[in-house]
């Protein structure tokens, strides 16, 4: 019998999971499970299943979630109990568990049911979802039933979802969700050093870096945040011998790198304009939200308010705008008709 009760904001996010409880960001961690490869249980689950990857062939990492969906279903089963093991902790009486999850508005009910039932093994009683793009808006600060029209764009690790949103529904022709994300930007810059310096292409990490220290959507970022240039260090593929070499790349260089991956965003935004010219008067006159890791990227607001002359804003907190925002939703289940039980 459950003598009190706990109440989780989840964001399920292909990179972090966030989870929010109290109004409180309780849990921000990697979404990764490690598994022993001999008795196949859990090692860890998070921050510290990333430790144990320097122990060899012992134990394997597994991302169970990929393009915001459940991709390994017994993985994130075992993940989300880990993660709320974590959170509701451990006591004498067993709390029951009341939870909000955003999803993106695209799933079909066969995803929708996965994250349930995923949720459930998890040990969580009551579970809620919310569509992403409302979420967002609550997180924002805006009241989600209003009818006044809000557009978002959340750039994630994996994929990008556009959406306006008017009074709790963000209709067909103004969304779009897009497998493009801050993962293609780093594979940009992995595959530019593979091709133009002959570096190793696998070199994830050290591109994940040069995105984080010189990153940039401008190739003319202003003169108070001009980017000294980064250098790289790594073997020379394109050498008979072993040899090491050294290569400064510079910010401009990086956001050419990034063309092709903006330019899929910037035409997946202008679609969603196309189709909603009675929205347009609004938005031009509150501008976009930016949401999402990929929202940090330097000068993406300024880029996107050049290329379609309209104000783009970076939420002040993008990287757990969605978990807030689900965390407020789970407040009014009552009053929100948006919200799926």
């Amino acid at each position: 019998m459950a003598f009190f009760t706990q109440e989780l904001a989840i964001d399920l996010g292909t990179a972090n999971t966030v989870i929010f409880k109290d109004g409180e960001v309780v849990l921000d961690e990697p979404s990764i499970i490690a598994i022993d490869n001999e008795t196949g249980k859990v090692v860890d689950v998070g921050r510290g299943a990333l430790i144990e990857r320097y122990y060899g062939y012992k134990h394997r990492m597994i991302s169970p979630i990929r393009n915001g969906a459940i991709a390994d279903y017994e993985s994130a089963c075992r993940m989300l109990r880990g993660f709320v093991r974590k959170v509701a902790g451990r006591s004498l009486f067993k709390p029951h568990l009341r939870a909000c999850v955003a999803v993106p508005c695209c799933f079909a009910e066969k995803e929708k049911r996965a994250i349930h039932d995923a949720l459930v093994f998890g040990g969580i009683g009551e579970i809620h979802i919310i569509p992403r793009p409302v979420s967002e808006i609550l997180g924002l600060g805006f009241e989600a039933m209003s009818t006044h029209p809000h557009m978002t764009v959340d750039i994630g690790h994996e994929t990008t979802e556009i959406a306006i949103t008017c009074s709790g529904r963000t209709n067909e022709p103004h969304y779009a969700f897009i497998s493009t994300g801050g993962a293609e930007m780093t594979s940009d810059i992995s595959f530019h050093m593979a091709t133009c310096y002959g570096f190793h292409s696998n070199m994830m990490a050290t591109a994940e870096m040069i995105k984080r220290k010189i990153g940039s959507a401008l190739e003319d970022l202003p003169e108070d945040e001009d980017l000294e240039p980064f250098e790289v260090v790594g073997p020379d593929l394109h050498s008979d011998q072993p040899k090491i070499k050294k290569v400064e790349l510079t910010y401009h260089e990086i956001a050419t790198c990034f063309e092709p991956t903006l330019l899929k965003i910037e035409h997946a935004i202008e679609n969603v304009l196309n189709a909603a010219p009675e929205y347009h008067q609004s938005i031009e006159n509150d501008g976009v939200w930016l949401t999402g890791g990929g929202s940090l990227l330097r000068g993406i607001s300024e880029r996107f308010s050049r290329r379609f002359n309209i104000p783009f804003h970076v939420a002040d907190d993008p990287l757990k705008a969605v978990a807030r925002g689900t965390c407020l939703a789970l407040d009014g289940t009552d009053r929100y008709p948006f919200l799926m039980r």
